[in-house]
């Protein structure tokens, strides 16, 4: 059985406009992923043919999205764009108390929350 391969990043967005996961061409090379299906990614600037690949994602938590098709994004400074297609499947609250920034982060999703 093969091992898997992992890397760890720390240059990480995460963006609820965007709709997928996205992973820059260094991640890519350290995983040694081969792409799988070609997508468009949207953006202001117009549409971009961009490679998909088939990674698994360990979110802050320690618990693990699988079989996310990340798209590979070479127009960033982010080595990965956590996108809503991992977003939905968390609880996820920012709050700024008193100027201080908080993110809060369940995975998966267990209660509804409503701020008050």
């Amino acid at each position: 059985m093969a091992v898997p391969v992992h890397c760890q990043v720390e240059n990480v967005l995460w963006d609820t406009g965007a709709t997928n996961t996205l992973i820059s061409q260094e991640v890519v090379n350290a995983l040694g992923l081969q792409p799988k299906n070609k997508a468009l990614i949207s953006s202001a600037g117009g549409d971009v043919e961009s490679w998909t690949y088939l990674v698994h994602v360990i979110l802050p938590t320690g618990t693990a999205e699988l079989n996310v098709q990340a798209l590979l994004n070479d127009n960033s400074d982010y080595d990965v764009v956590i996108g809503m297609d991992i977003i939905n499947s968390c609880d996820f609250c920012y709050t700024n108390k008193d100027g201080k920034s908080t993110f809060s982060l369940c995975h998966p999703a267990k209660e509804k929350i409503i701020l008050k």
